[in-house]
Order: structure tokens, then sequence, then C-alpha cells
């Protein structure tokens, strides 16, 4: 999950804020495929399972593999900042998982929900959020 009011030193923000300071963005090589969803979509489909009264194990998730480098890149894209990135200065502390991507299936059928955010719109709003309320 990643969104408007995310801690700071997570990744999403991190870059954001990094960018903003004119600071270089260290990162691993960005290998690391994870799974990520705008916080809205995440509230949502929360919202649905409760409204539906589903009682059960579901994954909240987009479903969708990216890996770590990807989105970085995707942020400093959207910032013109692609110059403040390098990747494979942090080296990974071997605890992070490599792949972590969900499956949603269930989510869908269960409520009929699908993400309203795609990742370039949720970092645009992230972003957006960031600049806004930046001390």
């Amino acid at each position: 999950m990643y969104g408007p009011n995310e801690n700071k030193n997570r990744l999403v923000p991190y870059v954001i804020h990094s960018i903003l300071k004119g600071e270089k963005v260290l990162t691993t090589i960005g290998e690391q495929v994870y799974d990520y969803l705008f916080v809205e979509d995440v509230a949502k489909a929360l919202t649905g399972l409760i409204d539906n009264e589903f009682n059960g194990a579901v994954n909240i998730c987009s479903g969708q593999p990216l890996k770590v480098r990807d989105i970085v890149l995707k942020v400093a894209d959207q910032m013109n900042a692609e110059n403040l990135i390098e990747t494979g200065v942090v080296k990974l502390n071997g605890m992070e998982p490599k792949f972590v991507v969900g499956k949603n299936d269930l989510l869908k059928r269960t409520i009929n929900w699908e993400p309203d955010v795609d990742i370039d719109l949720g970092i645009k709003r992230t972003i957006q959020f960031i600049k806004t309320n930046m001390l």
C-alpha cells in the first residue's frame, strides 16, 4: 500500500521527499518484485468487504507485479529527476522477500472490486499530496 500520509521512510515517500530536497535517491538494484496498491483502493476494498459482511481471508492487492526499480523510476520520471536516482548503492540485508504479489480473484468475485487508481495516477496524487503538505 502506498499513498498520502504514508511514513516518509517507506519507498514512495522516501523517493519523493528526497527529490523535492534535491538529494540523491539511494536504492538497491531494485530487482525485488512487489504488489503496490493505492491507499484509496485498499479502503474501497475494505469497505466493500464490510458492506457485504464477508467472513474469511482475502487478499487486498493489485495483483500486478512491479519491480522496486520501476516504481522508483516512475516517481523520478514524473518529477523530472532521473538524474537523482542511484540504484545498486544500498545492499539488500537478506531479510527482504524478493517477490510478493497477491492474487485478488476472490476479492474481485466477492464484491465486484477493481482498483480505481493505476500506479501512475497513484504516484501523481502522492507527489501532489507531499508537495502540498511537506514541512
